[in-house]
Protein backbone atom coordinates (compact mmCIF):
# COMPACT_ATOMS: atom_id res chain seq x y z
CA UNK A 1 0.00 0.00 0.00
CA UNK A 2 1.29 3.44 -0.86
CA UNK A 3 2.18 5.79 2.00
CA UNK A 4 2.34 9.56 1.54
CA UNK A 5 4.05 12.19 3.64
CA UNK A 6 1.83 14.56 5.57
CA UNK A 7 3.29 17.80 4.23
CA UNK A 8 1.84 20.13 6.82
CA UNK A 9 5.10 21.34 8.30
CA UNK A 10 7.98 22.71 6.19
CA UNK A 11 11.45 21.65 7.21
CA UNK A 12 14.97 23.00 6.98
CA UNK A 13 15.45 26.33 5.32
CA UNK A 14 11.74 26.68 4.57
CA UNK A 15 10.93 26.22 8.28
CA UNK A 16 13.29 29.06 9.15
CA UNK A 17 11.51 31.36 6.73
CA UNK A 18 8.13 30.33 8.14
CA UNK A 19 9.35 31.10 11.64
CA UNK A 20 10.62 34.49 10.50
CA UNK A 21 7.27 35.25 8.88
CA UNK A 22 5.11 34.04 11.76
CA UNK A 23 7.30 35.07 14.70
CA UNK A 24 8.84 38.22 13.27
CA UNK A 25 7.41 41.77 13.28
CA UNK A 26 3.66 42.20 12.82
CA UNK A 27 2.63 42.05 9.14
CA UNK A 28 1.58 45.68 9.04
CA UNK A 29 4.93 46.79 10.41
CA UNK A 30 6.88 44.50 8.11
CA UNK A 31 5.34 45.86 4.93
CA UNK A 32 7.16 49.12 4.58
CA UNK A 33 9.21 50.45 1.72
CA UNK A 34 12.46 49.74 3.63
CA UNK A 35 11.34 46.16 4.34
CA UNK A 36 11.15 44.38 0.96
CA UNK A 37 8.47 41.76 0.46
CA UNK A 38 9.69 38.61 -1.28
CA UNK A 39 7.70 36.07 -3.23
CA UNK A 40 8.85 33.35 -0.81
CA UNK A 41 7.39 35.21 2.16
CA UNK A 42 4.11 35.79 0.35
CA UNK A 43 3.82 32.09 -0.55
CA UNK A 44 4.63 30.85 2.96
CA UNK A 45 2.36 33.37 4.68
CA UNK A 46 -0.52 32.54 2.35
CA UNK A 47 -0.04 28.85 3.02
CA UNK A 48 0.02 29.40 6.78
CA UNK A 49 -3.18 31.45 6.76
CA UNK A 50 -5.16 29.92 3.89
CA UNK A 51 -8.65 28.70 4.88
CA UNK A 52 -8.54 26.24 1.97
CA UNK A 53 -5.34 24.69 3.28
CA UNK A 54 -6.65 24.57 6.83
CA UNK A 55 -9.74 22.79 5.51
CA UNK A 56 -7.49 20.20 3.83
CA UNK A 57 -5.52 19.78 7.05
CA UNK A 58 -8.77 19.18 8.91
CA UNK A 59 -9.67 16.44 6.43
CA UNK A 60 -6.25 14.83 6.92
CA UNK A 61 -6.61 14.95 10.70
CA UNK A 62 -10.10 13.45 10.47
CA UNK A 63 -8.92 10.67 8.14
CA UNK A 64 -5.98 9.95 10.45
CA UNK A 65 -8.26 9.70 13.48
CA UNK A 66 -10.78 7.62 11.52
CA UNK A 67 -8.05 5.12 10.66
CA UNK A 68 -7.51 4.37 14.37
CA UNK A 69 -11.15 3.28 14.67
CA UNK A 70 -11.43 1.40 11.38
CA UNK A 71 -10.29 -1.99 12.69
CA UNK A 72 -12.51 -2.20 15.74
CA UNK A 73 -14.69 -5.23 16.29
CA UNK A 74 -18.34 -5.14 15.32
CA UNK A 75 -20.75 -4.34 18.12
CA UNK A 76 -22.28 -7.27 20.01
CA UNK A 77 -26.03 -7.63 20.45
CA UNK A 78 -27.90 -8.70 23.55
CA UNK A 79 -31.21 -10.50 23.99
CA UNK A 80 -33.51 -10.79 27.01
CA UNK A 81 -36.36 -13.25 26.47
CA UNK A 82 -39.19 -14.50 28.64
CA UNK A 83 -41.19 -17.56 27.64
CA UNK A 84 -44.37 -19.19 28.93
CA UNK A 85 -46.19 -15.86 29.21
CA UNK A 86 -49.19 -16.87 27.11
CA UNK A 87 -52.59 -16.71 28.89
CA UNK A 88 -54.29 -20.05 29.66
CA UNK A 89 -51.11 -21.95 30.51
CA UNK A 90 -51.09 -23.76 33.88
CA UNK A 91 -50.18 -21.44 36.71
CA UNK A 92 -47.61 -23.91 37.89
CA UNK A 93 -45.63 -23.66 34.61
CA UNK A 94 -42.54 -21.61 35.47
CA UNK A 95 -41.23 -18.80 33.30
CA UNK A 96 -38.28 -19.53 31.04
CA UNK A 97 -35.77 -16.65 31.06
CA UNK A 98 -32.97 -16.17 28.55
CA UNK A 99 -30.21 -13.53 28.73
CA UNK A 100 -27.65 -13.83 25.94
CA UNK A 101 -24.96 -11.80 24.18
CA UNK A 102 -24.09 -12.39 20.51
CA UNK A 103 -20.77 -11.30 19.09
CA UNK A 104 -20.35 -11.18 15.27
CA UNK A 105 -16.95 -12.45 14.15
CA UNK A 106 -15.78 -11.27 10.72
CA UNK A 107 -14.21 -13.93 8.59
CA UNK A 108 -12.27 -13.74 5.34
CA UNK A 109 -10.22 -10.63 6.21
CA UNK A 110 -12.99 -8.02 6.43
CA UNK A 111 -11.33 -6.18 9.33
CA UNK A 112 -8.00 -5.94 7.50
CA UNK A 113 -9.79 -4.66 4.41
CA UNK A 114 -11.56 -1.99 6.46
CA UNK A 115 -8.19 -0.91 7.85
CA UNK A 116 -6.82 -0.80 4.31
CA UNK A 117 -9.68 1.39 3.10
CA UNK A 118 -9.10 3.82 5.97
CA UNK A 119 -5.34 3.94 5.31
CA UNK A 120 -5.90 4.60 1.60
CA UNK A 121 -8.42 7.32 2.49
CA UNK A 122 -5.76 8.96 4.66
CA UNK A 123 -3.26 8.77 1.79
CA UNK A 124 -5.79 10.43 -0.49
CA UNK A 125 -6.44 13.20 2.04
CA UNK A 126 -2.70 13.86 2.36
CA UNK A 127 -2.30 13.98 -1.41
CA UNK A 128 -5.25 16.39 -1.62
CA UNK A 129 -3.60 18.60 1.00
CA UNK A 130 -0.43 18.72 -1.06
CA UNK A 131 -2.44 19.50 -4.19
CA UNK A 132 -4.17 22.34 -2.32
CA UNK A 133 -0.80 23.73 -1.27
CA UNK A 134 0.54 23.57 -4.83
CA UNK A 135 -2.56 25.25 -6.23
CA UNK A 136 -2.30 27.99 -3.60
CA UNK A 137 1.41 28.48 -4.32
CA UNK A 138 0.66 28.79 -8.04
CA UNK A 139 -2.08 31.33 -7.43
CA UNK A 140 0.14 33.48 -5.20
CA UNK A 141 2.98 33.31 -7.75
CA UNK A 142 0.70 34.37 -10.62
CA UNK A 143 -0.83 37.25 -8.67
CA UNK A 144 2.52 38.43 -7.29
CA UNK A 145 4.10 38.44 -10.75
CA UNK A 146 1.04 40.22 -12.18
CA UNK A 147 1.60 43.03 -9.68
CA UNK A 148 5.30 43.25 -10.52
CA UNK A 149 4.56 43.19 -14.27
CA UNK A 150 2.07 46.08 -14.15
CA UNK A 151 4.17 48.04 -11.68
CA UNK A 152 7.29 47.83 -13.85
CA UNK A 153 5.27 48.62 -16.97
CA UNK A 154 3.94 51.72 -15.23
CA UNK A 155 7.46 52.74 -14.25
CA UNK A 156 8.74 52.44 -17.82
CA UNK A 157 5.83 54.43 -19.22
CA UNK A 158 6.22 57.07 -16.51
CA UNK A 159 9.90 57.47 -17.45
CA UNK A 160 8.91 57.76 -21.11
CA UNK A 161 6.29 60.38 -20.26
CA UNK A 162 8.89 62.34 -18.32
CA UNK A 163 11.26 62.28 -21.29
CA UNK A 164 8.48 63.38 -23.63
CA UNK A 165 7.67 66.23 -21.24
CA UNK A 166 11.18 67.56 -21.75
CA UNK A 167 10.72 67.36 -25.52
CA UNK A 168 7.42 69.22 -25.18
CA UNK A 169 9.22 72.03 -23.33
CA UNK A 170 11.83 72.23 -26.10
CA UNK A 171 9.11 72.43 -28.76
CA UNK A 172 7.27 75.11 -26.79
CA UNK A 173 10.40 77.27 -26.89
CA UNK A 174 10.86 76.65 -30.60
CA UNK A 175 7.24 77.48 -31.34
CA UNK A 176 7.64 80.71 -29.34
CA UNK A 177 10.74 81.50 -31.37
CA UNK A 178 8.87 80.75 -34.60
CA UNK A 179 11.21 78.00 -35.80
CA UNK A 180 8.76 75.09 -35.32
CA UNK A 181 5.17 74.67 -36.41
CA UNK A 182 2.60 74.57 -33.62
CA UNK A 183 1.18 71.35 -35.08
CA UNK A 184 4.41 69.57 -34.17
CA UNK A 185 4.00 70.73 -30.59
CA UNK A 186 0.44 69.43 -30.48
CA UNK A 187 1.58 66.04 -31.82
CA UNK A 188 4.18 65.73 -29.09
CA UNK A 189 1.71 66.83 -26.40
CA UNK A 190 -0.75 64.21 -27.61
CA UNK A 191 1.89 61.51 -27.51
CA UNK A 192 2.92 62.52 -24.00
CA UNK A 193 -0.71 62.49 -22.82
CA UNK A 194 -1.19 59.04 -24.32
CA UNK A 195 1.88 57.63 -22.57
CA UNK A 196 0.94 59.30 -19.29
CA UNK A 197 -2.54 57.75 -19.52
CA UNK A 198 -1.07 54.31 -20.19
CA UNK A 199 1.23 54.74 -17.18
CA UNK A 200 -1.74 55.63 -14.98
CA UNK A 201 -3.70 52.61 -16.24
CA UNK A 202 -0.74 50.35 -15.45
CA UNK A 203 -0.49 51.76 -11.92
CA UNK A 204 -4.23 51.25 -11.42
CA UNK A 205 -3.97 47.65 -12.64
CA UNK A 206 -1.00 47.03 -10.34
CA UNK A 207 -2.92 48.44 -7.38
CA UNK A 208 -5.93 46.29 -8.14
CA UNK A 209 -3.82 43.14 -8.44
CA UNK A 210 -2.00 44.05 -5.22
CA UNK A 211 -5.28 44.42 -3.31
CA UNK A 212 -6.37 40.93 -4.39
CA UNK A 213 -2.92 39.53 -3.59
CA UNK A 214 -3.06 41.04 -0.09
CA UNK A 215 -6.46 39.44 0.49
CA UNK A 216 -5.28 36.00 -0.64
CA UNK A 217 -2.00 36.18 1.30
CA UNK A 218 -3.68 37.52 4.41
CA UNK A 219 -1.92 40.85 4.80
CA UNK A 220 -4.00 43.26 6.92
CA UNK A 221 -3.13 46.03 4.47
CA UNK A 222 -1.55 46.10 1.04
CA UNK A 223 2.21 46.74 1.11
CA UNK A 224 3.65 49.53 -1.04
CA UNK A 225 4.07 48.59 -4.68
CA UNK A 226 7.79 49.33 -4.51
CA UNK A 227 8.20 46.87 -1.61
CA UNK A 228 7.62 43.82 -3.82
CA UNK A 229 10.93 42.38 -4.99
CA UNK A 230 11.25 41.05 -8.51
CA UNK A 231 12.08 37.32 -8.17
CA UNK A 232 14.77 35.57 -10.18
CA UNK A 233 14.19 32.69 -12.56
CA UNK A 234 15.72 29.44 -11.30
CA UNK A 235 15.41 26.39 -13.52
CA UNK A 236 14.82 23.03 -11.78
CA UNK A 237 17.64 20.53 -11.44
CA UNK A 238 19.36 19.95 -14.75
CA UNK A 239 19.78 16.56 -16.33
CA UNK A 240 18.17 14.27 -18.84
CA UNK A 241 14.60 15.53 -19.12
CA UNK A 242 13.09 12.04 -19.46
CA UNK A 243 14.92 10.82 -16.37
CA UNK A 244 13.97 13.93 -14.39
CA UNK A 245 10.32 13.58 -15.38
CA UNK A 246 10.25 9.86 -14.60
CA UNK A 247 11.79 10.45 -11.17
CA UNK A 248 9.28 13.17 -10.33
CA UNK A 249 6.18 11.51 -11.72
CA UNK A 250 5.08 9.56 -8.63
CA UNK A 251 5.69 12.59 -6.37
CA UNK A 252 3.15 14.76 -8.15
CA UNK A 253 -0.04 15.30 -6.13
CA UNK A 254 -2.35 14.56 -9.06
CA UNK A 255 -0.69 11.18 -9.58
CA UNK A 256 -0.70 10.48 -5.84
CA UNK A 257 -4.41 11.31 -5.60
CA UNK A 258 -5.16 8.89 -8.45
CA UNK A 259 -2.93 6.22 -6.86
CA UNK A 260 -4.57 6.65 -3.45
CA UNK A 261 -8.02 6.34 -5.02
CA UNK A 262 -6.95 3.15 -6.78
CA UNK A 263 -5.63 1.71 -3.52
CA UNK A 264 -8.88 2.56 -1.71
CA UNK A 265 -10.89 0.81 -4.43
CA UNK A 266 -8.62 -2.23 -4.30
CA UNK A 267 -9.17 -2.46 -0.56
CA UNK A 268 -12.90 -2.10 -1.14
CA UNK A 269 -12.76 -4.99 -3.63
CA UNK A 270 -10.88 -7.00 -1.03
CA UNK A 271 -13.62 -6.19 1.48
CA UNK A 272 -16.41 -7.22 -0.89
CA UNK A 273 -14.60 -10.47 -1.71
CA UNK A 274 -14.21 -11.20 1.99
CA UNK A 275 -17.94 -10.80 2.45
CA UNK A 276 -18.49 -13.94 0.37
CA UNK A 277 -17.69 -15.79 3.59
CA UNK A 278 -20.58 -15.17 6.02
CA UNK A 279 -19.81 -13.74 9.44
CA UNK A 280 -19.90 -16.13 12.38
CA UNK A 281 -22.14 -15.19 15.29
CA UNK A 282 -21.09 -16.52 18.71
CA UNK A 283 -23.83 -16.45 21.34
CA UNK A 284 -23.42 -17.11 25.05
CA UNK A 285 -25.49 -16.37 28.10
CA UNK A 286 -27.81 -17.46 30.88
CA UNK A 287 -30.96 -19.56 30.75
CA UNK A 288 -33.43 -20.37 33.52
CA UNK A 289 -36.01 -23.00 32.67
CA UNK A 290 -38.16 -25.27 34.79
CA UNK A 291 -36.53 -23.77 37.84
CA UNK A 292 -33.01 -24.65 36.78
CA UNK A 293 -30.19 -22.19 36.01
CA UNK A 294 -28.13 -23.17 32.97
CA UNK A 295 -25.83 -21.65 30.41
CA UNK A 296 -26.40 -21.11 26.70
CA UNK A 297 -23.79 -21.31 23.93
CA UNK A 298 -24.59 -21.15 20.23
CA UNK A 299 -22.80 -20.71 16.92
CA UNK A 300 -24.86 -19.19 14.11
CA UNK A 301 -23.61 -18.83 10.55
CA UNK A 302 -25.55 -18.26 7.33
CA UNK A 303 -25.21 -20.91 4.69
CA UNK A 304 -23.80 -19.32 1.48
CA UNK A 305 -26.03 -21.37 -0.74
CA UNK A 306 -27.48 -18.70 -3.05
CA UNK A 307 -25.90 -15.33 -2.34
CA UNK A 308 -22.13 -14.93 -2.70
CA UNK A 309 -22.02 -11.10 -2.85
CA UNK A 310 -21.26 -11.35 -6.54
CA UNK A 311 -23.10 -8.18 -7.55
CA UNK A 312 -21.00 -6.02 -5.21
CA UNK A 313 -17.80 -7.82 -6.20
CA UNK A 314 -18.43 -7.22 -9.90
CA UNK A 315 -19.07 -3.50 -9.31
CA UNK A 316 -16.03 -3.16 -7.06
CA UNK A 317 -13.82 -4.93 -9.63
CA UNK A 318 -15.09 -2.63 -12.37
CA UNK A 319 -14.23 0.40 -10.25
CA UNK A 320 -10.70 -0.94 -9.74
CA UNK A 321 -10.20 -1.43 -13.49
CA UNK A 322 -11.46 2.09 -14.15
CA UNK A 323 -9.19 3.54 -11.45
CA UNK A 324 -6.16 1.74 -12.93
CA UNK A 325 -6.88 3.32 -16.30
CA UNK A 326 -7.42 6.72 -14.69
CA UNK A 327 -4.07 6.41 -12.90
CA UNK A 328 -2.40 5.60 -16.21
CA UNK A 329 -4.09 8.64 -17.74
CA UNK A 330 -2.97 10.84 -14.84
CA UNK A 331 0.62 9.67 -15.30
CA UNK A 332 0.52 10.38 -19.04
CA UNK A 333 -0.90 13.86 -18.54
CA UNK A 334 1.57 14.57 -15.75
CA UNK A 335 4.52 13.45 -17.89
CA UNK A 336 3.37 15.62 -20.80
CA UNK A 337 2.83 18.61 -18.53
CA UNK A 338 6.27 18.19 -16.93
CA UNK A 339 8.08 17.88 -20.26
CA UNK A 340 6.24 20.86 -21.75
CA UNK A 341 6.89 22.97 -18.64
CA UNK A 342 10.60 22.15 -18.68
CA UNK A 343 10.91 22.96 -22.39
CA UNK A 344 9.02 26.25 -22.02
CA UNK A 345 11.11 27.31 -19.03
CA UNK A 346 14.38 26.51 -20.78
CA UNK A 347 13.35 28.39 -23.94
CA UNK A 348 12.15 31.46 -22.05
CA UNK A 349 15.33 31.54 -19.97
CA UNK A 350 17.42 31.32 -23.12
CA UNK A 351 15.53 34.15 -24.77
CA UNK A 352 15.50 36.38 -21.70
CA UNK A 353 19.26 35.98 -21.18
CA UNK A 354 20.15 38.21 -24.17
CA UNK A 355 16.86 40.06 -24.60
CA UNK A 356 18.37 43.31 -23.36
CA UNK A 357 21.11 43.17 -26.00
CA UNK A 358 18.74 42.11 -28.79
CA UNK A 359 15.89 44.52 -28.10
CA UNK A 360 16.71 47.40 -25.77
CA UNK A 361 20.24 48.22 -26.94
CA UNK A 362 19.36 48.67 -30.65
CA UNK A 363 16.21 50.59 -29.78
CA UNK A 364 18.25 52.80 -27.45
CA UNK A 365 20.72 53.60 -30.20
CA UNK A 366 17.90 54.55 -32.57
CA UNK A 367 16.34 56.70 -29.87
CA UNK A 368 19.63 58.42 -29.12
CA UNK A 369 20.22 59.16 -32.80
CA UNK A 370 16.68 60.52 -33.22
CA UNK A 371 17.10 62.74 -30.16
CA UNK A 372 20.46 64.00 -31.39
CA UNK A 373 18.98 64.88 -34.78
CA UNK A 374 16.04 66.58 -33.06
CA UNK A 375 18.37 68.59 -30.82
CA UNK A 376 20.30 69.81 -33.88
CA UNK A 377 17.05 70.91 -35.49
CA UNK A 378 17.38 68.56 -38.43
CA UNK A 379 15.40 65.61 -37.10
CA UNK A 380 11.94 64.53 -38.13
CA UNK A 381 9.37 64.72 -35.35
CA UNK A 382 7.47 61.59 -36.37
CA UNK A 383 10.71 59.65 -36.47
CA UNK A 384 11.53 60.84 -32.97
CA UNK A 385 8.08 59.88 -31.63
CA UNK A 386 8.41 56.48 -33.25
CA UNK A 387 11.89 55.96 -31.79
CA UNK A 388 10.64 56.87 -28.30
CA UNK A 389 7.74 54.46 -28.62
CA UNK A 390 9.91 51.61 -29.92
CA UNK A 391 12.38 52.10 -27.07
CA UNK A 392 9.65 51.99 -24.42
CA UNK A 393 8.01 48.97 -26.07
CA UNK A 394 11.36 47.16 -26.13
CA UNK A 395 11.90 47.77 -22.41
CA UNK A 396 8.38 46.58 -21.60
CA UNK A 397 8.85 43.50 -23.80
CA UNK A 398 12.09 42.59 -22.03
CA UNK A 399 10.48 43.06 -18.61
CA UNK A 400 7.50 40.93 -19.66
CA UNK A 401 9.80 38.23 -20.99
CA UNK A 402 11.66 38.21 -17.69
CA UNK A 403 8.39 37.79 -15.77
CA UNK A 404 7.29 35.01 -18.11
CA UNK A 405 10.62 33.24 -17.55
CA UNK A 406 10.16 33.43 -13.77
CA UNK A 407 6.61 32.10 -14.03
CA UNK A 408 7.68 29.32 -16.41
CA UNK A 409 10.50 28.14 -14.15
CA UNK A 410 8.19 28.07 -11.12
CA UNK A 411 5.56 26.15 -13.07
CA UNK A 412 8.29 23.72 -14.16
CA UNK A 413 9.28 23.21 -10.53
CA UNK A 414 5.68 22.56 -9.59
CA UNK A 415 5.33 20.15 -12.52
CA UNK A 416 8.33 18.22 -11.16
CA UNK A 417 6.86 18.16 -7.63
CA UNK A 418 9.54 20.51 -6.30
CA UNK A 419 9.08 23.53 -4.03
CA UNK A 420 7.70 26.49 -5.94
CA UNK A 421 10.38 28.80 -4.52
CA UNK A 422 13.85 27.19 -4.27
Amino acid sequence: MMRLLHRTRPTGRVAAVVAAVLLGPPPAAAQTADRPVTLREAVLLARAQSPARRASVARVDAADLSRTYAGRLLNPSTELRWENLAPGLPATLPLDIFATVTQPIELGGERAARRGIAAATLDGARASLWATERALDHEIVRRYLAVVRERDRGRTLAEQAEGLAELVRILQRRVAEGVTAEADLRKMETERARVDTDAALARIAAGRELAVLAAVVGWPASPPLDALERPLAVLPAAGDSDAVVAAALERRPDVQIAAARLEALRQNLRFEQARRIPDLNLTGGYKRTAGYDTGVVALVMPIPLFEHNRASIVLANGNVIAAELELDQARRLAAGDARASLAAAAELLRRSADAEARLVDPAGQVRQAARAAFASGAGDLLRLVDAERVYADARIAVADLSIEAVLATIEARLALAEDAIP
